[in-house]
């Protein structure tokens, strides 16, 4: 198992003792200079501090088991509002705010407002009608940031 595969377990492995969603992670650079992002989220919102406390687990794990054995950079941060929700999770605190959604069996996009989740079942209000959309027919779905 290389160090990039040892360390992408040992960050799945935090990210259940900590109760945060691994969004991606991103092994880059040379052996010599690596680079290591790691995007979190979770159902309440990722500040500075959690990124900061789940770093600092991140690199102790690094430099007790030695899996960078050069100088490396370490970035750990939340996704970003551009990004795609990935997980069901990661919706409840997105409750009454706009979303573009495509679906696996619909060519075009939706928007709508999501209202409401039960179980697997997410409620929209699309042109003044309430829909329901299960989530394992969602293949992307982003906030629409409003000013």
């Amino acid at each position: 198992m290389t160090e990039k595969d040892r360390l992408f377990e040992k960050v799945q492995e935090l990210a259940k003792e900590n109760d945060f969603f691994l969004i991606e992670f991103v092994w880059r650079g040379s052996e010599q200079n690596r680079v290591v992002e790691i995007y979190i989220d979770n159902k309440i919102g990722v500040t500075t501090d959690f990124c900061r406390t789940i770093s600092r687990k991140v690199e102790k794990i690094i430099d007790e088991e030695k899996l960078i054995p050069s100088k490396y950079r370490l970035d750990v941060s939340s996704p970003g509002i551009e990004r795609s929700l990935i997980y069901l999770e990661q919706y409840e605190k997105h409750i009454g705010r706009i979303f573009e959604i495509s679906l696996l069996e619909k060519e075009k996009a939706i928007q709508g407002k999501l209202i409401k989740i039960i179980g697997k079942e997410m409620y929209f209000e699309v042109d003044n009608n309430e829909i329901l959309i299960d989530f394992e027919k969602i293949k992307k779905a982003n906030l629409i940031i409003s000013f």
